[in-house]
């Protein structure tokens, strides 16, 4: 499924966490600075990418509006498109970035929704999917990873009314012809987790009232529903370790926004059996290593602001407190990471680290950093790594 992103250069970064995610979707999106090699000719390359794809996905900003380039040709281009699909075809999805005025050429040809939406990545990547039904493509489902297989279930439920539920949900599925037993007991634990958050999160029958019932919503309407929506990235997946990271967001009807958080799953792999890993079975001395973890992160969080906002984190009095307390050398601020081959990440959802229009950060520290405080040899479930 191409998924062509047509952006203005200032909004690169923004774009860039949306062209992460598609592709974890099992989406082929295509951006032309992950995309673009050197020395190619650049605009015979978007040209092409722009006229192949099945879907465009434009992001408007006051950058982009203001623009008289080859994101106001390509916008141009995909709404000449339009005379070639039918008329509830989904080719074209506008996604506003600000306040800016959407362009009356794409208001008044497709439904266009705010990047400040409840679930807006998820409702995005929803229509996509749509649109991959109407055009008989199958969606990737299956990668591989290490000595793995590993299909990607999807679980759909949505009651359009007032109030409604949407639950949507992407977990993993292991198979292993070398690790069968524990491409097993990882295949349950995943499964029976997806069932308990649809048994918790769908709403009872007898709860919900009739009354407040409302038919024939547009699917980007606001308000009307509670939500939840999560999927899930492989971080690592070997003979002696599985790390997954799930990003889960809930909406609670009538709310300004969703709410975002993030959730890991480390296990050891020994004797044929899984083990859960936490960050206490890591480190020979634990209140060093905290020390060492929150310097690290709070340098690459800092780095990581400034290069995408170009301006300081800690520059507000209040945000700046809210900073430094989440990355504090506090046990507790560390709890949710995954293991990568030489290094562990962490991860921050909005609110823990600024406010939540700049969105979730993660940030990595490598072992060698951390060289000195790890666990070694047998005391060390990670000790394939080290």
């Amino acid at each position: 499924m191409k998924v062509f992103l047509s952006y203005a250069s200032e909004d690169k970064n923004v774009v860039k966490e949306f062209y992460d995610f598609f592709a974890e979707m099992g989406f082929d999106p295509w951006m032309d600075t992950e995309k673009l090699l050197p020395g190619v000719n650049w605009e015979k390359e978007i040209t092409s990418a722009l006229n192949t794809a099945n879907v465009v996905v434009i992001f408007i900003s006051k950058h982009s509006v203001r623009k008289r380039s080859f994101v106001t040709r390509e916008a141009n281009e995909a709404v000449a498109n339009l005379r070639y699909k039918k008329a509830d075809d989904i080719y074209i999805i506008p996604v506003l970035l600000d306040q800016s005025e959407v362009p009356s050429e794409i208001s008044g040809r497709a439904q266009f929704i705010n990047i400040s939406a409840p679930a807006a990545k998820h409702k995005i990547a929803t229509s996509i999917a749509h649109a991959a039904t109407q055009q008989g493509i199958t969606i990737k489902n299956q990668v591989n990873e290490g000595p793995y297989q590993i299909f990607i279930h999807s679980f759909e439920e949505e009651k359009i009314g007032q109030p409604g539920h949407v639950i949507s949900l992407r977990y993993p599925e292991f198979r292993s012809v070398e690790h069968t037993e524990i491409a097993n007991q990882i295949s349950k634990f995943f499964d029976s987790r997806a069932s308990n958050i649809i048994l918790n999160h769908r709403p009872k029958p007898w709860e919900q009232s009739t009354e407040l019932q409302v038919e024939n919503l547009n699917e980007f309407d606001l308000f009307y529903s509670d939500g939840y929506w999560e999927t899930f990235n492989v971080i690592s997946a070997t003979q002696e370790l599985i790390s997954l990271h799930y990003a889960v967001s809930f909406y609670g009807c009538g709310a300004a926004h969703t709410n975002e958080h993030d959730e890991t799953f480390n296990f050891a792999i020994s004797d044929k059996k899984i083990f859960p890993v936490t960050i206490s079975d890591l480190f020979q001395d634990l209140n060093s290593a905290v020390e060492i973890i929150s310097i690290k992160v709070r340098e690459s969080l800092k780095r990581q602001f400034w290069e995408k906002f170009k301006f300081e984190l800690d520059e507000d009095p209040y945000w700046r407190e809210i900073f430094e307390e989440n990355t504090s050398p506090a046990l507790e601020n560390f709890y949710t990471f995954a293991i990568k081959k030489d290094s562990l990440i962490f991860y921050f959802p909005p609110y823990r680290i600024a406010a939540y229009a700049y969105g979730s950060f993660s940030a990595e520290v490598a072992f060698f950093d951390l060289r000195n405080v790890l666990k070694k040899g047998d005391e060390s479930p990670i000790k394939s790594l080290l």
